[in-house]
């Protein structure tokens, strides 16, 4: 069986507490990643390590992964551009 997220429990800045399809309660750490981040001007990253930006994760129930809303421009093949 893969680990999927089941349920997100619990968010704080940079920490987030879920509930994994084995039963099992983790916490899932992004400090580091958000160091990374701000050594890297102008990246998606660099936005995401914005507390405000990293507390409106949400729980993508079909592919049971944490996505952060409205955080990467898609430009398609219309020329046009929308948040993902």
């Amino acid at each position: 069986m893969i680990p999927r997220i089941k349920e997100i429990i619990k968010v704080e800045p940079y920490k987030i507490i879920c509930l994994w399809n084995t039963n099992e309660i983790r916490m899932i750490d992004f400090s580091t990643w958000v160091e990374d981040a701000l050594a890297k001007p102008n990246s998606v990253l660099q936005k995401w390590s914005n507390a405000n930006v990293f507390l409106s994760v949400v729980l993508d129930r079909e592919q049971e992964n944490l996505v952060w809303p409205n955080l990467l421009k898609m430009h398609n093949l219309n020329g046009t551009t929308e948040l993902v």
